[in-house]
């Protein structure tokens, strides 16, 4: 679908690039020629993946923050414009939840943190790369929500569902407000997708039963989810934007 050298010259930012589909999307990005700034709490995770990268000859390094925290997203932001000159394109993938708990049992430490996550972090990266977007008169975020946003499956979380809904407005606001820009915001809603965590919450015969209700008969791989984000990065979907894209094999 992508040529060896689809992204060479530009600069992405990826939040959440220390495990699944982050981590995934910023090593596809890297190996097609982009310069990778790799945002995770854990250095050790995007420490060891941005050196993979710079031996492929990119310029990639990481960036330890957290996406809740809007002066370390700020600081990681400006740490990318001055040692690699712009951002291009910011992937928002860091979020998730720790349990499933109905709402009637639900705290407000758990909901806030939830959200502030899932949500709050989105707008952090956003906010805080957008003035150089603009200034650029270019830019590409692609976002992932997910099929929680519009489903009702039971293995989600109230306040999880409600973040990634968040995310499909979001999207579709900021884009109406930076399009003349020449700046594109969507997202992805990925369904199930057999990261480390997914096959860590659930057994076998679990996943066995979520693919079952997919209309493909399977569950996502991690590449399934990396590619419509490629797709939406890149200049191919210039005229794309507001939009989510379903990822879920029907489910």
């Amino acid at each position: 679908m992508f040529d060896r050298e689809a992204f060479r010259g530009k600069v992405a930012l990826v939040t959440g690039a220390g495990a699944g589909i982050g981590e995934a999307v910023a090593r596809r990005l890297g190996g097609l020629g982009a310069d990778v700034v790799l945002v995770d709490v854990r250095q050790d995770l995007v420490e060891a993946v941005a050196g993979e990268l710079r031996e492929l000859g990119t310029r990639s390094f990481a960036a330890v923050a957290d996406v809740t925290v809007p002066a370390q997203v700020d600081a990681a932001v400006q740490s990318c414009v001055e040692r690699l000159g712009r951002v291009d394109i910011l992937v928002c993938a860091a979020g998730g939840f720790r349990s499933r708990c109905p709402v009637a049992e639900m705290s407000d430490e758990m909901w806030g943190s939830i959200l502030a996550l899932n949500l709050t972090g989105v707008f952090h990266a956003m906010r805080a790369v957008l003035p150089h977007m603009m200034a650029q008169r270019y830019g590409r975020i692609v976002s992932v929500s997910s099929d929680a946003a519009v489903t009702t499956r039971h293995i989600s979380n109230a306040a999880y569902a409600a973040a990634k809904a968040g995310i499909v407005a979001l999207s579709r606001h900021v884009a109406r407000e930076v399009g003349r820009y020449n700046i594109t915001v969507n997202a992805v809603a990925p369904g199930i997708t057999l990261s480390d965590r997914i096959r860590r919450l659930y057994t076998d015969s679990q996943l066995a039963e979520f693919a079952e209700r997919t209309m493909v008969g399977r569950l996502a791989e991690l590449d399934d989810q990396v590619m419509p984000i490629l797709f939406l990065a890149s200049d191919g979907a210039r005229h794309i934007t507001g939009e989510t894209i379903l990822v879920a094999g029907g489910y």
